[in-house]
């Protein structure tokens, strides 16, 4: 190759290099907040309207939260506009932290967040999920030496309880959330109140009893793993246990579990294989079931590698019979 065949190609490599940061910026630009960094409105449209087809099509619920924060005018009144824009950052911060990798909150313009949750098995998940983001929001805001606290509203819409259409869904779960307002904020509301039966000739087939929500535990510690077992069927879940990666990635095949438990204990390879083939093992269009991991090993490096592999939580040991079914409700309930 010669020099100036060389310089081009480097120049052609250096220009499409440039092209696809640009591209990719456009992008972000024309999908997300700029202040927040979230999904915009636009793109939870699409998200929402992807998640609805799909929930037609396999028969499931589909919650939407519309999240409006309380007294926020005053804030900007009293405290500047910049305050008002760090709170904003930091509440969409809070809030992005506590989604499941399948949900998706986004700003859906001034102080009001949207969240689209798929594929939940009862409208009590919904509840519990808005209860969180409100949680998620009680610990004060430290904002240039100020120490604020914020609340917020929120209204749930389900499909195909409130609604068929996005449109619909948005604007039932918008009214339920200024009935919040109206009785003084703070606090969540259905759009109608859910069944308390899901017998009606459209309930979802996927909508399981507590009994048979299953959790596959995956240890190589038999102690731990019958700790892990005794303490959640005491819950009422169904367990199964298994102590090799193989083994795990065909029971998540063919046993469809709510939620993977999984020990990195002493294997930590082969617990970071086991995360690394889960989305292989699925057949296309099935869920992927959120992973829990529980580890001995705490380095800052194999959280985020764990992380970055699809693990949904990391908890680190020891870790008490409590933490672990407060941690497994967040998932299944």
């Amino acid at each position: 190759m010669t020099e100036e065949t060389h310089r081009r190609v480097e120049e052609r490599r250096r220009i499409f290099a440039d092209w696809k940061v640009v591209v990719g910026q456009a992008f972000l630009d024309a999908t997300h907040d700029p202040l927040t960094g979230l999904p915009n409105r636009s793109l939870f449209y699409d998200r929402l309207k992807a998640a609805l087809s799909e929930s037609r099509r396999r028969r499931e619920i589909l919650g939407i939260l519309f999240v409006d924060l309380d007294h926020y005018k005053e804030v900007n009144d009293l405290l500047g506009h910049d305050v008002g824009d760090q709170v904003l950052v930091s509440v969409g911060s809070r809030l992005s932290q506590i989604m499941r990798s399948e949900e998706t909150i986004a700003r859906m313009g001034g102080d009001e967040f949207a969240a689209l949750i798929r594929r939940i098995r009862s409208p009590r998940e919904a509840e519990i999920i808005a209860d969180r983001l409100l949680k998620a929001l009680e610990p004060p805001l430290l904002l240039k030496g100020r120490s604020l606290r914020v609340t917020a509203s929120i209204g749930i819409s389900l499909y195909p309880f409130d609604g068929e259409e996005a449109e619909t869904l948005l604007k039932h779960a918008d009214a339920a959330m200024f009935r919040v307002k109206k009785r003084g904020g703070r606090g969540l509301e259905f759009f109608e109140k859910p069944p308390d039966k899901f017998n009606e000739p459209n309930r979802p087939k996927e909508v399981k009893e507590m009994s048979q929500r299953k959790i596959l535990i995956v240890d190589d510690d038999p102690d731990f793993q019958l700790v892990l077992q005794n303490c959640l069927k005491k819950e009422g879940y169904s367990c199964i246990g298994t102590v090799s990666v193989e083994e795990a990635l065909e029971k998540v095949r063919f046993s469809a579990p709510d939620l993977v438990i999984l020990d990195l204990g002493l294997r930590q390879a082969s617990g970071l294989a086991f995360l690394q083939n889960l989305a292989k093992s699925v057949s296309s269009g099935d869920k992927i079931p959120p992973v829990l991991v529980v580890s001995g090993h705490t380095d800052p490096e194999i959280v985020e590698f764990a992380t970055t592999l699809g693990a949904s939580r990391f908890i680190p040991k020891p870790v008490g019979s409590s933490e672990i079914v407060s941690a497994v409700r967040s998932f299944i309930q």
